[in-house]
């Protein structure tokens, strides 16, 4: 694995990635919510990915005007990968973060992992603490900090934490990943899943395989509700995309000179159960209500066989 890239400023440049479809009852509180921080050296990128409103028309109408906003807006629709590669390749500041079009982040969230990173040389990706609201949660949002302080992990401990569930942490979701731009070209940027599924997670294993993990005290305002991207994949392509990230996790074990042999296999074995628990409850809180009783049935056999069948090591 290639060493983390050292930040060349002590106050570097951030640009808060805002890729969106067109969630014109949102996407104003989430930008307004990135220009309340009190981090001076901010950017703020909007990739307007072919939505049937346009943002720069919702951000006009709710009068949010900024100098630090771009809008990138696309005439073809990418897939979701192309889409945050894209939205890499565009983006400029030395530290970036990816931030849902329906999220919001407290103020000094950035100050904070500007900090944790600036501290801590080989620390690869961060995160805030996450608050779970809903659709009917609308207007900026009040700031909260959770009340866990910040934390520094070693990133192979932190991979072994999460999926062992002996590390207790407010971290939801890995698509609010804070790291350097250069890290995350270095690493090939997102690979491209069905539907996108598991394209952050395999980002977070690989960074925290290269280095260390920051978790902060901010909190990232996350919205969960049925149509969220990640609600709506077919659950065929979410399966084949856990069946391509386990074996991509496996691949980047491999090449892992810190942790190898048993340890590995452990850290597989657990991926698949942890997977497995999630497919298992997809099917029975998401799907139960679109797919029909023997499809059902078929998903969660192909789910068992999916976990039950070790993935190739060596």
């Amino acid at each position: 694995m290639l060493p983390p890239t050292p930040l060349s400023n002590p106050m570097p440049t951030v640009t808060v990635i805002i890729p969106t479809i067109g969630r014109p009852g949102y996407i104003a509180d989430t930008v307004r919510s990135v220009l309340a921080q009190d981090y001076q050296r901010l950017k703020l990128l909007i990739s307007d990915n072919a939505p049937a409103v346009p943002t720069a028309e919702v951000l006009f109408q709710q009068q949010v005007d900024d100098a630090r906003i771009r809008i990138i807006t696309r005439s073809v629709r990418l897939p979701f990968s192309a889409h945050m590669n894209a939205c890499l390749q565009a983006a400029d500041g030395d530290l970036v973060m990816i931030l849902s079009d329906d999220d919001q982040l407290s103020n000094g969230y950035i100050s904070e992992q500007v900090a944790l990173f600036a501290a801590n040389s080989n620390v690869t990706v961060g995160f805030g603490q996450q608050v779970v609201v809903t659709e009917h949660d609308t207007g900026l949002l009040p700031a909260r900090v959770a009340t866990q302080p910040a934390r520094i992990f070693d990133g192979d401990a932190f991979l072994q934490g999460t999926l062992s569930w002996t590390l207790q942490s407010n971290v939801m979701t890995y698509i609010s990943l804070f790291a350097r731009r250069t890290d995350l070209l270095a690493i090939g940027g997102f690979k491209a899943y069905p539907d996108g599924s598991h394209a952050d997670n395999f980002i977070v294993w690989q960074l925290a395989l290269r280095g260390r993990v920051a978790v902060g005290a901010h909190c990232m305002l996350y919205r969960v509700y049925a149509s969220s991207h990640g609600l709506s994949t077919p659950f065929a392509a979410l399966l084949a995309a856990t069946r391509a990230y386990t074996r991509d996790c496996a691949a980047a074990l491999r090449a892992d000179i810190k942790c190898t042999g048993a340890p590995a296999r452990e850290m597989l074995r657990r991926l698949r159960l942890n997977n497995l628990r999630m497919l298992l409850g997809r099917l029975r809180t998401v799907y139960s209500g679109r797919m029909s009783k023997p499809a059902l049935v078929s998903a969660a056999i192909s789910s068992l066989l999916y976990a039950l069948t070790p993935t190739r090591w060596m």
